[in-house]
């Protein structure tokens, strides 16, 4: 075969490559960005979202093994109790305690160490203080396992900003810190307060919300932003923050385990859910609550048959009878009693409603209109109401004539309101028109005020110089008669941080008494203070709550902040001890007449005794050897009796308030704590029960030294309530104040249903006694009551009974008491004073106890009482068990207040309302 030809393999090779060379171009054309068509706006966004979701998913990867090399995974923020189902709970109302739940997770190995948090009041800044108050829990958390732990911390009263949570964990093994945060917090106003629902369907009580009682709107001339300077408080409308709390979490129910930390709630709601899903801690926080002011409502018909043998069912208005069919008639009176104004939505009174039979127990009411569906009694200073109807009917809800009415005047006993228009100028029933609230006379119309929307009170924490200093203040901006608002004026103009009327505005600072004469923290049923208080001007600009329709205003923060039942260093009970401890504390130098005895004794056994003794046994040479051995014992013995070490001397001083309620074994007693030494000396205090404790300032003017990092002191939970840390500098004293739960019964005496009391019983022959059960002495006890429905100024009438052994009773015979002098400008005298003067002649062979003038005044004052209250006020004239201070004092001193509720009298009636929401619509 012939050889091919050159040419042709060359054409075979150059078609090779053509083709080659058209393959990559089709693929090159074809490739993404080098199309001829460009990409739409559909494949762009499809092409970003992809790429976005492909970087999220790989940034949670990498968190998630992030935290699966920490020790401890805290990934979950904490939550402030009580807490509900609505997400994460950051809410605290400042100048209270708070109980916050912390969600851990171990990881590979079992976690040993300690949850540490601190409350940062102002914009994360500290504020000046010799000593910080944190709080510390142990977190023990098993390999791989979660756990739920609880925590108490004090929020301190909010000046400017926002108020932030700093936390961190430090290992115990290596020190190690891990997972420090700050994290704001959502605070709470002064009025506002906590409505918590405790059932099984939580769904069915959301209208509460809704309730003109729980957002009572302002009118549209009132301006809220000083109040609300940032989107992380509660609108100032807002009386209650309604929190359904779940009832089948794993870890238990979010509600606090410590009394002291209830503070921040009003009222709440049971409906069928088993007592025993509370913890025991739980259920005894639940009833020194109600009976220290908090009111429990609960749903008879799903509740009552549950409640039976229950820690509840004595303090039960009524009990169980079965279940009914609700006759028409009483819904008609239930509507007829209870419906307000003339337009809106009647009650369904002609379809079949069912509910229970109420078995009234003794010292129960049934409320006007509602004889056989709300019964109420009086619990200690609280009160439980139980309904024979469901409160959740949608009948019921549905009743837009008068269901706001009945909630309000009713089931929560708050004071009767006006509906009026909201927008300045616009006529009453007009179309689409905004409704605002305000109290109907004789209340101020505008009057927003914690007395009114919180029950409970606290015989220390409550006592202010006056009551109306706890309000939220109105700042006029004047009137137009345009309509709309005026310039905001220079005061109004500060930052959104400022709130107008605080310390830079000319307020008065956090934590000092407003203006005002003698208020009446327990001022009836509705709070303290005059009613229908001035409209005219006030000190520092404000004005009163009787606000014109024209007046446009801003709305200012308390006087005083924290509302009822805050924490307040500087109110009258602390200003008295206080001042008793500083007059007090320190170290008791012997006098003259135990040195001259001592030197005395000292030559005596030196010289006569030691020559004479020897000289007895004929070695009167060893007298020499004796002297030294007696020098050193002479002087042990000096020591011992005078309790001073050479050159190392401590002592505690103690002044305390012990309040207890009627028939009921527990007390709050909250003690004024100073420790003195010579040499610097940090002490712990361990306390038995519930307590909570803080550093107490020393003035009012602030630390001495506000130079450098204060020292911290610890607040800790383990099996006991201990407070840590408390260093004392030489030569100086540092006060403590703290308040503990303590059961009066452990240390009463057998042989009484409520052992361990102060109570007033019927006595055999007629009349009444007051029978003293507990384990200590009473000195200079006086029984005083306030007459239920006297006319004028508040008077009392008292009775002296002296001193009461334990297990001794005496008779008691009421005479009126003087008025106080008014005008003088002095302080009243003390009711009793000479047969105060005559017990202490007796007692003189006794130590000198600690006078308590100023604490004994303020509980003998006629306007802190309610109308046929009656109380036993006494000393106990020492330190009251239940703490211990380690390292122990060798000097003691103290005395104890003791505030014995003996009884209330009866409540108002309740009041409906002027006219109803709808009217205004």
């Amino acid at each position: 075969m012939p050889a091919p030809r050159p040419n042709a393999s060359a054409a075979m090779r150059t078609l090779a490559w053509l083709t080659l060379a058209a393959v990559l171009g089709v693929v090159v054309l074809q490739a993404t960005g080098c199309s001829c068509r460009s990409e739409t706006a559909a494949e762009r966004a499809a092409r970003i979202a992809k790429e976005e979701a492909e970087r999220i998913a790989e940034e949670k990867k990498k968190l998630e093994e992030e935290r699966r090399r920490q020790p401890i995974d805290l990934s979950q923020a904490p939550r402030t109790l009580p807490s509900g189902g609505e997400g994460v709970s950051l809410l605290v109302k400042p100048a209270h305690w708070i109980a916050v739940a912390q969600s851990a997770k171990a990881n590979a190995q079992d976690f040993d160490g300690v949850l540490t948090y601190e409350v940062l009041a102002n914009e994360g800044l500290r504020a000046p203080a010799a000593l910080r108050l944190i709080s510390r829990r142990p977190l023990v958390v098993a390999r791989e396992s979660e756990k739920v732990v609880e925590a108490l911390l004090y929020c301190p009263p909010v000046v400017s900003g926002v108020p932030r949570l700093e936390s961190s964990v430090r290992e115990r093994r290596g020190g190690m810190v891990l997972a420090p945060s700050t994290i704001p917090l959502r605070p709470m106003l002064d009025h506002q307060y906590h409505l918590v629902v405790l059932a099984k369907e939580p769904d069915r009580y959301a209208f509460l919300d809704a309730l003109y009682s729980v957002t009572a709107p302002l009118r549209d001339t009132v301006d809220t932003s000083a109040v609300n300077p940032s989107q992380l408080s509660l609108d100032a409308q807002k009386n209650y923050r309604v929190v359904a709390v779940p009832i089948d979490e794993p870890s238990g129910l979010a509600l606090p385990d410590n009394p002291l930390a209830w503070t921040s709630i009003a009222y709440v709601l049971w409906d069928e859910v088993d007592p025993e899903s509370l913890r025991p801690d739980q259920r005894d926080a639940l009833v020194d609550w109600i009976n220290w002011g908090g009111q429990l409502i609960v749903n008879g018909p799903d509740s009552l048959d549950l409640l039976r043998g229950s820690f509840l069912e004595p303090l039960l208005p009524a009990t169980w009878g079965g279940a009914r069919q609700i006759p028409r008639r009483e819904i008609e009176l239930l509507e007829a009693s209870w419906a307000a104004g003339d337009t809106g939505r009647p009650l369904a009174a002609d379809s079949e409603w069912t509910g229970v039979e109420l078995e009234p127990v003794s010292g129960s009411v049934a409320l006007r209109g509602a004889v056989n569906l709300l019964v109420e009694r009086r619990v200690g200073r609280g009160r439980v109401l139980v309904s024979g109807m469901q409160l959740a009917d949608r009948r019921l809800v549905a009743w837009s004539r008068g269901v706001d009415n009945l909630f309000n005047g009713a089931i929560l006993r708050r004071p009767a309101r006006r509906f009026v228009p909201r927008t300045t100028g616009a006529a009453v029933g007009g179309a689409g028109q905004k409704v605002a609230v305000e109290w109907a006379p004789p209340l101020e119309p505008m009057r927003i005020d914690p007395l009114l929307n919180a029950k409970q009170r606290y015989f220390v924490r409550d006592a202010h110089v006056d009551m109306d200093a706890l309000q939220l203040r109105y700042q006029s901006m004047g009137v137009t008669s345009g309509g709309g608002p005026p310039a905001r004026p220079p005061w109004a103009q500060g930052s959104a941080n400022q709130p107008v009327g605080g310390p830079a505005a000319g307020g008065p600072a956090a934590g000092v008494q407003g203006p005002g004469g003698q208020g009446a923290p327990f001022g009836g049923e509705f709070g303290g203070g005059a009613f229908g208080g001035g409209a005219g001007q006030q000190p520092g600009g404000f004005v009163g709550a009787n606000v014109g329709e024209e007046d446009w205003v801003t709305l200012a923060p308390a006087a005083v902040p924290g509302g009822v039942g805050a924490m307040n260093d500087f109110n009258l009970a602390a200003t008295a001890a206080r001042e008793r401890l500083s007059d007090s504390a320190g170290v008791s130098v012997p006098g003259s007449g135990f040195v001259v005895a001592c030197l005395a004794a000292y030559l005596f056994f030196l010289a006569p005794a030691n020559w004479a003794f020897f000289a007895a046994i004929r070695r009167v040479e060893l007298a020499w050897v004796a002297a030294p051995v007696i020098a050193v014992v002479g002087a042990w013995v000096v020591i011992q009796q005078a309790r001073l070490d050479i050159g190392f001397v401590r002592s505690r001083v103690e002044v305390g308030v012990l309040e207890l309620q009627p028939d009921t074994p527990r007390g709050l007693l909250t003690r004024f704590t100073a420790l003195y030494t010579s040499l610097s000396t940090t002490y712990d205090m361990e306390f038995d029960g519930a307590a909570v404790a803080a550093p107490f300032p020393r003035s009012a003017e602030g630390p001495s030294n506000p130079i450098g990092e204060p020292q911290a002191v610890a607040y800790e939970r383990m099996e006991k309530t201990r407070l840590r840390d408390i260093a004392v500098s030489s030569a100086t004293t540092e006060y403590i104040r703290s308040e503990q739960v303590i059961d009066v019964g452990a240390y009463g005496l057998p042989g009484s249903s409520v052992p361990g009391s102060i109570r007033l019983e019927p006595r055999p022959g007629g009349g009444e006694r007051v029978v003293n059960r507990t384990a200590w002495r009473l000195d200079d006890v006086v029984v005083v009551e306030r007459p239920d429905g006297l006319a004028g100024p508040a008077r009392l009438r008292g009775c002296w009974l002296g001193d009461l052994e334990p297990g001794s009773a005496a008779s008691v015979a009421f005479l009126a008491l003087p008025a106080p002098p008014e005008g003088d400008g002095q302080a009243p005298p003390i009711p009793f004073a000479e047969e105060r003067e005559a017990a202490a002649q007796l007692r003189r062979d006794e130590q000198e106890p600690m006078r308590l003038d100023d604490l004994l005044r303020l509980a003998l004052d006629a306007s802190r009482y309610e109308p046929g209250e009656r109380r036993v006020v006494a000393r106990v004239s020492q330190v009251m068990p239940g703490l211990t201070i380690e390292p122990a004092a060798s000097q003691q001193a103290g005395a104890t207040l003791v505030v014995a509720h003996l009884g209330y009298g009866p409540p108002p009636p309740p009041q409906s309302d002027v006219n109803g929401p709808m009217d205004v619509r």
